[in-house]
């Protein structure tokens, strides 16, 4: 438990935790908040002591973060499913990398639809669902269902 992974106000503003994350290490996690768009790094403590827990310095928040998972170079792939503006987007980010500062946030594609989740082959496909449920979330549950979703693959740029 941490405070900083509450989440408050109204509607999916108030959805905390949503993705985890194991780093290629084997013992740090990252874990995002959805609706308050933050980053986090947790790293097991010494003998005895709990766990240290750091922000990620972004230059924005994230758009409703969702689905992560590192990729073979061991940098961080993140979907955000961009309830409000309904620009979903992978992006990639070197969350443990030792720069100071802000990380970048590199957009790898953009325009999907609610994507939720996301994984990477060791060849390097990135495949992202799409829940397209930006219509219910935002209008409830009397929106109309998809009739289709999708599974995007993405090649996973060097």
């Amino acid at each position: 438990m941490d405070p900083r992974f509450s989440a408050r106000g109204p509607g999916m503003s108030a959805v905390g935790p949503a993705g985890i994350a194991l780093a290629p290490d084997g013992s740090t996690l990252v874990i995002n908040t959805f609706g308050p768009g933050r980053l986090f790094v947790i790293r097991p403590g010494a003998r005895g002591q709990g766990p240290s827990v750091r922000e990620v310095s972004l230059p924005r928040r994230l758009e409703n973060p969702d689905g992560m998972r590192f990729a073979p170079d061991g940098r961080l792939l993140l979907v955000e499913g961009a309830t409000r503006s309904g620009d979903g987007r992978l992006v990639r980010i070197d969350v443990l990398g030792k720069s100071r500062g802000a990380k970048v946030l590199e957009v790898l594609a953009s325009g999907m639809e609610s994507p939720v989740n996301l994984t990477v082959s060791d060849e390097g496909t990135v495949w992202v669902t799409e829940a397209r449920l930006r219509d219910r979330i935002l209008r409830g549950p009397e929106a109309a269902l998809p009739q289709a979703f999708w599974v995007a693959s993405l090649p996973l740029p060097r």
